[in-house]
């Protein structure tokens, strides 16, 4: 019990890790919208290359079952929730608006059952596509545990644009919601949501 208990541990902190590193390759430059330094894209593709990829076990075993063509998203569901612009203060944007459209994925989970394992995946500052497909420890691992997989987005960026645009998101009365502290909010409600719901 207390090996299986050590292993939870373990995996939970690989997790947490794995959305600590960042990687320097394939970084677009740095857009600058209204004097303000937008990261728009901060990663071209996730950065596996092929090579890696036809010995990695997992993504090797997934590209022989369904060609290489076919990436993770196929077995993965989009879904929106709304989430508030201010989690704290509920202040209004300029324009009134008070709530926005979060983007999320829930992928695998071909045992899962309500009360078993979610695996939550807390997007980075770029679209969170590009991770569900290069974040191989979660699908390794999601059968063995019965887990569900969750990848949120990040607010203001891919399609979790508060305000539609990037030029909109980045003009200065909108620009002060992007928080850590609004972002890991979004998190807490989804994950809440999600829980209530399953």
């Amino acid at each position: 019990a207390s090996k299986k208990l050590y292993s939870r541990i373990m995996l939970s902190f690989l997790l947490l890790l794995l959305n600590c590193v960042v990687y320097s390759r394939d970084l677009f430059q740095h857009e600058i919208i209204n004097n303000h330094m937008r990261p728009s894209q901060l990663w071209v593709k996730p950065y596996l290359p092929e090579q890696d990829r036809k010995s990695h076990p997992f993504f090797s075993k997934w590209d022989n079952e369904h060609g290489s063509n076919v990436g993770l998203l196929s077995n993965c569901t989009v879904k929106y929730m709304t989430q508030y612009l201010d989690h704290y203060n509920y202040r209004p944007a300029a324009k009134g608006q008070t709530t926005y459209q979060e983007r999320y994925f829930i992928c695998g989970g071909k045992n899962w059952k309500p009360n078993n394992t979610i695996f939550f995946y807390t997007g980075n500052e770029a679209n969170v596509e590009l991770y569900i497909n290069a974040t191989g420890l979660m699908w390794e691992n999601a059968d063995s545990y019965d887990a569900i997989m969750v990848f949120a987005e990040h607010r203001y960026f891919g399609d979790s644009l508060p305000f539609g645009t990037d030029e909109e998101d980045m003009k200065s009365d909108n620009i002060i919601y992007l928080s850590s502290d609004q972002a890991m909010a979004d998190y807490a409600t989804l994950i809440n949501t999600l829980k209530t719901e399953w």
